[in-house]
Formats: C-alpha cells, sequence, structure tokens
C-alpha cells in the first residue's frame, strides 16, 4: 500500500478434481457453444449478473465501466479464436447464462466468468446450470475445474459447497491508482 497499490478484496479458489469420476443428475438446462447471434444477449448478462467482484467494489471505478468491462470479455472472447470459449446456459429456448472456460493442456478447465441472467433468480437454476456445465465438460473430456470467487459472493461459494468443490486458500485482490500531480 506504501506504493500506492490498495486493497480490494479477497477472493478464494474453489476447485473439482478427478471430475471424470463423478455422476451429475440430468438437468433440464442444457449447454451448447455459444454462436455469433447470441453475443448481445449474453452481453447483456453479463453487464447486469456482476456486483460481488473487485470492479464493483473499487470506489474509483464507475458502475457502467465496471458493468461494461464484463460485457467487453464476452464480445472478446465470442469474437477471438483464442483459449477462452464461451458456453450458453439455455432453458426452453431461452439463454438464461454463460460460462467463459479454457481447457488446460493438463485436460483440467477453468471458468474465467460464469454468470446466470438475474431475471431468472429465484428459480433454482443455480444447481441445475452447473451441473449440467460439469456434466458438459465430462463429454469433452475434461478431468478437473478451477475457478475464482469474490468471498462476498457467500451464495455461490455456497453452492460449490454444495457442488462438492474443495477450496484453495484465499487470496488478496490490490489495485494500483496513481496519485494525481
Amino acid at each position: 500500500e506504501d506504493h500506492g497499490f490498495r486493497f480490494i478484496e479477497m477472493v478464494i479458489q474453489p476447485y473439482l478434481p478427478d471430475l471424470r469420476t463423478l455422476v451429475f443428475p440430468r438437468s433440464h438446462v442444457s449447454v451448447e457453444e455459444a454462436l455469433p447471434d447470441d453475443l448481445e444477449s449474453i452481453v447483456r448478462i453479463s453487464e447486469s449478473a456482476f456486483g460481488h467482484e473487485r470492479y464493483h467494489i473499487d470506489r474509483h471505478v464507475p458502475e457502467a465501466l465496471a458493468n461494461r468491462r464484463y460485457g467487453n470479455w464476452v464480445r472478446s472472447a465470442l469474437a477471438s479464436h483464442g483459449p477462452q470459449n464461451v458456453l450458453k446456459l439455455v432453458l426452453d429456448d431461452q439463454i438464461i447464462g454463460f460460462f467463459i472456460i479454457e481447457m488446460a493442456p493438463d485436460d483440467s478447465c477453468y471458468w474465467h466468468l460464469t454468470a446466470l441472467d438475474p431475471l431468472v433468480h429465484g428459480r433454482g437454476l443455480g444447481m441445475a446450470s452447473w451441473h449440467s456445465v460439469l456434466s458438459h465438460l465430462q463429454r469433452i473430456g475434461c478431468d478437473g475445474v478451477a475457478t475464482t470467487v469474490a468471498v462476498r459472493n457467500v451464495r455461490v461459494i455456497n453452492l460449490y459447497a454444495k457442488l462438492g468443490f474443495r477450496f484453495r486458500a484465499p487470496a488478496m485482490t490490490f489495485h494500483w491508482w496513481s496519485q494525481p500531480g
């Protein structure tokens, strides 16, 4: 902090090893690769679904910019043919969420960004959606999953605990702001 860095948040790193050995219940939520035509629906979700993470709690970042950051992340991941892929969650022909994932050479998968549409919160779709994604990853040969979650996001941490994820030690996030003058 003496060098201009400011503490922003604590994060926790859930991981689920040995994915191939687990059995998940069938779910009515389907998982599909996102297509360019899905972009605006997924961007809308990404720009409204977050509020517990570092950009929304950093007083230097206006809410509109924090929201736009996630929309730009979706745009970039969907437009590029890089390491990150966008999966959409579909229920009754409607996109209800998305995952931005990255497969590693060791057959593990990192979840960079995950969200359900705030319009479907409270309908019991979190567990079903995460089960669908885990089943999808099993089918494509993934052997383990890891992600990072803001400690303030207790609801999601509890979801990961119910799914059997383990947790690595927390880490701190700092942002740097240059001093005027």
